[in-house]
Formats: structure tokens, C-alpha cells, sequence
């Protein structure tokens, strides 16, 4: 059987630390069919997002990237003009 899972990431600064975020809702296991374990695909799941992320030749993709810098460079213009 399927069932959907939204996934999300943020990050956040404090001080000199970068911290990243992860959430995933799943469905509690005692709601699905008997031997299907969501908690134990969830966490492969998210264990492959930190350990395999998404590169091309080596490298992180340049437009995450990019997009990243810009999202950065917005949140520093927010912070500055309080």
C-alpha cells in the first residue's frame, strides 16, 4: 500500500552555528496494514536525504545552491532592517 508523507527542511542561524531542520508526518504504524513499518521507511528516507544529497558531477546543484544564497541573502536583508 501507498501513503503520502510531507517532507520538509529549513535552516537557521544562532551565533556561528548553521542548524538544519527536518520534519516528516507520517502515520502512526498501529494505523497501517500489518508488517508495513512508515516509521522504519521514514527514517531511511531521511537518512538518505543527509547522507546521499542531491549533487551533479560531485557537487551540490548549482540552482539549490543559488537558491539557497538568495533565500540567505533575503533573510540577512529582513534581519538588518529591524
Amino acid at each position: 500500500m501507498s501513503y503520502t508523507a510531507p517532507v520538509s527542511a529549513s535552516t537557521s542561524t544562532r551565533g556561528d552555528h548553521q542548524i538544519v531542520q527536518f520534519r516528516l508526518d507520517i502515520i502512526n504504524d498501529r494505523f497501517v496494514s500489518a508488517g508495513d513499518s512508515l516509521l522504519g521507511e521514514a527514517l531511511k528516507f531521511l537518512g538518505g536525504v543527509v547522507t546521499a544529497p542531491a549533487l551533479e558531477n560531485g557537487h551540490f546543484r548549482p540552482k539549490y545552491v543559488e537558491a539557497e544564497k538568495n533565500d540567505s541573502q533575503q533573510k540577512d536583508r529582513r534581519h538588518h532592517q529591524r
